[in-house]
């Protein structure tokens, strides 16, 4: 895998991207050595030249872009960014401008934004920033050094199984073996050395499982708005990488039990309202294909009750162990299938709780007055998830004036941080009878 590391030199002295000083003082520099076989170096105030030199043309699989808003002259708080592009500080105007070169040069990269000061971690219009598909912004992961070990260590294994897995011409791969919507029947199994390109951009030689693994991590954000062809089954799918994870790799060949529920079947879901109490802050999850902000929630699993759900769907999706409080809300929704539908009638429950997380860490606030310190020690629990998968592309602890301007999925998170800051009556976790 070869790894493109710019390293944030502004406000350093004399630094060049060649030195072994400006190398040894990332705070990066430990995860990059243990996890990448080949790392080119470039600095952030020459990576216009850099990028322009011969170097440049060969394939970057991943450029991890080091940044900290505390060199740039932007504010120092979270709370004064209103969620416009426009009114963004010039610096991170530069930074929107690199990702969009790098991704115009190197179409199949894997792109990251790890910030030195825990911007990534409380400040969720930066991190829309950084993802705005509509713009052409099109990172893959926005990530703090806080979680180096906990995030990015593990994702960049991963990306490297995906980057060093590809079966390419020069390992004796026949290119007319690559299949394809056009070249995969419906009824067609795949087989054990099979190989597929990405619909979306276009990646080629992945396996099934790898494909898989490709979808859940390049493709978290990416928009699924039209009806995509399947590479595998040929067959379409209006949500094409559910149909991914659910219906191939271990899932499809019943390695991993299936996650549908037979028609009629009552639908119990847990969503939880998590406030931190050193600061305030709501925890929100960044929902995949541009959804917008969301509350952290989903559906019962199998032989699990409502409050095991919530606690387990704030883990995967947010990556914050919690401790509920109390509970909100409980609704109830039984609708009849529309006439001569072949689609099932839906019966769903909604339990939705108030909580906080199990570890109160505010060290990961862009105004500490040193990141590298905590960096180095074990990622506190309340630091939410940075690494995009098939449940998020992330979460953000995030303030309600924020909150007011970032693009939500729909306005139920202000409605309850609203219902929260009004004090309104949190009732006992017993009022919902579990067994």
């Amino acid at each position: 895998m070869r790894l493109l590391h710019i390293i944030d030199d502004r406000g350093r002295t004399n630094a060049a991207s060649s030195s072994s000083s400006t190398t040894d003082s990332s705070p990066l520099a430990d995860v990059l050595q243990r996890t990448s076989q080949s790392v080119i170096r470039a600095s952030l105030s020459g990576i216009v030249a850099w990028l322009e030199s011969s170097q440049a043309k060969e394939p970057i699989d991943v450029a991890l872009i080091e940044w900290d808003s505390r060199q740039t002259g932007a504010s120092d708080s979270a709370d004064s960014h209103s969620g416009d592009a426009a009114g963004a500080p010039s610096a991170d105007s530069a930074l929107t401008q690199l990702l969009i070169h790098l991704r115009s040069r190197h179409r199949h990269s894997f792109l990251i934004v790890c910030t030195l000061d825990g911007r990534a971690l409380i400040d969720a219009s930066f991190r829309w920033m950084c993802f705005d598909a509509l713009k052409k912004v099109e990172a893959n992961c926005v990530t703090d050094v806080a979680v180096k070990q906990r995030d990015l260590e593990p994702l960049l294994m991963d990306v490297a199984k995906v980057v060093d897995g590809r079966k390419t011409k020069s390992d004796g791969a026949d290119s007319s073996a690559t299949s394809t919507p056009e070249s995969t029947s419906a009824s067609q199994a795949p087989t054990a050395d099979a190989v597929y390109a990405c619909t979306w951009c276009g990646m080629d030689g992945l396996s099934e499982d790898l494909l898989q693994l490709h979808t859940e991590l390049w493709h978290a954000n990416s928009s699924q708005e039209y009806r995509m062809k399947c590479p595998i089954c040929d067959g379409p799918s209006s949500r094409y990488n559910v149909h991914i994870h659910d219906d191939h790799g271990p899932r499809g060949r019943g390695e991993i039990p299936p996650c549908d529920l037979p028609p009629n079947h009552l639908y119990p879901f847990s969503i939880v309202i998590v406030r931190r109490p050193s600061d305030g802050r709501y925890l929100l999850v960044q929902e995949f294909a541009q959804s917008g902000f969301w509350l952290p929630g989903g559906r019962c699993e199998p032989g699990e009750n409502l409050s095991k759900a919530a606690i387990r769907e704030c883990k995967e999706e947010a990556g914050v162990d919690i401790t509920l409080k109390g509970v909100l809300r409980v609704e109830f929704s039984s609708q009849r299938a529309p006439p001569n539908s072949k689609r099932p009638g839906i019966t769903r429950l909604r339990a939705i709780y108030y909580a906080e997380p199990t570890t109160d860490a505010t060290s990961d606030s862009p105004n500490s007055s040193s990141s590298s310190s905590s960096s180095s020690s074990p990622s506190p629990a309340s630091h939410p998830k940075t690494r995009p998968d098939f449940e998020s592309v992330g979460a953000v602890w995030s303030t309600m004036a924020e909150v007011k301007h970032l693009i939500l999925r729909g306005r139920e998170p202000l409605q309850w941080f609203k219902y929260i800051e009004g004090g309104k009556p949190i009732y006992p976790l017993d009022i919902i009878d579990e067994f």
